[in-house]
């Protein structure tokens, strides 16, 4: 699928069957949106941090289901410095 709603950093409440998504930096949100994945892409309902891109890059990605579920990251992953409760 394709993002869709994206835009200012921002949840952002997506239609039934959509994927939010949050593109985070180390620091703050960059992108929030709804994706068209389904089924298993978006199992979770709170945005859990995974990295995106190269390897030591800054860029950390979550797909969840659920109202404004984007709003907030969760967790920590390995080596990104990035803290619980980002945005």
């Amino acid at each position: 699928g394709g993002l869709g709603g994206a835009g200012a950093a921002g949840a952002v409440r997506c239609p039934p069957g959509q994927c939010c998504i949050g593109i985070w930096n180390r620091s703050h949100a960059l992108v929030q949106g709804c994706w068209g994945g389904r089924g298993a892409a978006c199992p979770s309902a709170t945005c859990a941090l995974s990295p995106a891109g190269p390897p030591g890059g800054s860029v950390l990605v979550c797909l969840c289901h659920g109202h404004l579920c984007n709003g907030n990251a969760t967790g920590s992953p390995a080596g990104t410095g990035a803290a619980a409760g980002l945005g």
